[in-house]
């Protein structure tokens, strides 16, 4: 990382995480946290950050939670007695019932896709947690579940954010009151005690420009490969701002500086996965455009010089003109003699 900002930026959300993970025992640490401990690393090393021996802090984490592993995954033979049918919803379902079939509510859990759960299934099968925490209170012949994938570099599916007791998962719709249309717009976990305000705050931050982008240069963030959300958040923002900043510049009267530092930046991004070859070739425009401002200023500057030469020139041409008028005038008036042994009051002496 060039770039002054982003530097900032990355070094204080570093600092922030080995704090937090400084304050942690290593028996203590849940396998969500050493799962996002771990995204987090990768993203720092991809900056360039050397991080071995955190990397070895990590390992013992993992050998002392090995004996909590089993408590990932419900015994699915004890939840099938309960449950004879599962249907599992996934975003697709929400986008295509939304504004279609659904207006009030997410999904009609009759229109998924459905499995059913066999008593004798193996683990590797069929892996879904904590099913029991759900189905112990009331005995069900169905089971509805929403299927949360999150999407990495190159649309693979990650490991999904860290959860807490207090989170909860939000669906958003958008109706957009010209075309007369309701649709699903995505999914985010707020704090339970949040405020409406904040969830806000968190939705409009960046967005707007950031889908603009999207929408003209669609490759932009296929290959975006920060894991750690926070992270995402950090640079997703300074991306954003960067941009703004950029946008509101005219191509003509980007300065020097200006381009060397926004070309840094571009190079910083794109260290992370960001696709910007349509922000080089403006930047290339705006070099181009700045030669070309140069040169002409660069001409200017001698045609002005020139003038200014010409003037003298002409200056120095009438004072030769008349410099040889007053010599000829002053000749004819001197004696014949001028040697050297001729003396000034030669008649006197």
């Amino acid at each position: 990382m060039k770039g002054e900002k982003l530097q900032t930026l990355l070094l204080e959300s570093f600092a922030s995480f080995v704090e937090s993970m400084s304050t942690t025992k290593v028996n203590e640490v849940q396998e969500d946290v050493l799962r996002q401990a771990t995204l987090s690393i990768e993203d720092f090393e991809q900056v360039g950050l050397e991080l071995s021996w955190l990397k070895k802090r990590l390992e013992e984490a993992k050998k002392a939670n090995k004996h909590a592993e089993s408590l990932v995954y419900v015994d699915l033979c004890e939840t099938a007695l309960k449950v004879g049918r599962a249907k599992v919803a996934r975003d697709e379902d929400l986008m295509e019932q939304i504004g279609r079939d659904k207006y009030f509510d997410l999904v009609d859990h009759n229109k998924v896709r459905s499995f059913r759960i066999k008593r004798q299934m193996p683990f590797n099968l069929f892996k879904v947690g904590h099913l029991r925490e759900a189905t112990d209170k009331v005995k069900v012949a169905e089971l509805n579940l929403f299927l949360e994938v999150e999407l990495g570099q190159g649309l693979r599916p990650i490991p999904p954010p860290v959860k807490n007791a207090d989170d909860i998962l939000l669906f958003f719709k958008l109706y957009d009151p010209l075309k007369e249309e309701l649709s699903y717009v995505g999914r985010l976990y707020v704090k339970a005690g949040g405020m409406p305000v904040e969830i806000l705050a968190k939705i409009n931050r960046g967005v707007p420009l950031l889908e603009r982008i999207l929408n003209i240069h669609k490759d932009t963030y296929t290959n975006f490969s920060m894991k750690d959300e926070n992270l995402q958040t950090v640079l997703l923002e300074s991306f954003a701002a960067f941009i703004e900043t950029m946008s509101t510049t005219k191509v003509y009267e980007v300065q020097e500086e200006v381009l060397r530092r926004a070309t840094v930046s571009v190079k910083d991004f794109e260290q992370v996965g960001l696709e910007l070859s349509w922000m080089k070739k403006r930047l290339e425009t705006a070099k181009k455009v700045n030669k070309c401002t140069e040169s002409r200023i660069y001409v200017d500057l001698c045609e002005t010089a020139l003038k200014v030469g010409r003037a003298k020139v002409r200056e120095l041409e009438e004072g030769l003109v008349k410099a040889k008028t007053e010599l000829e005038d002053w000749s004819t008036d001197l004696p014949n003699s001028l040697a050297a042994n001729d003396y000034l009051l030669m008649d006197v002496v």
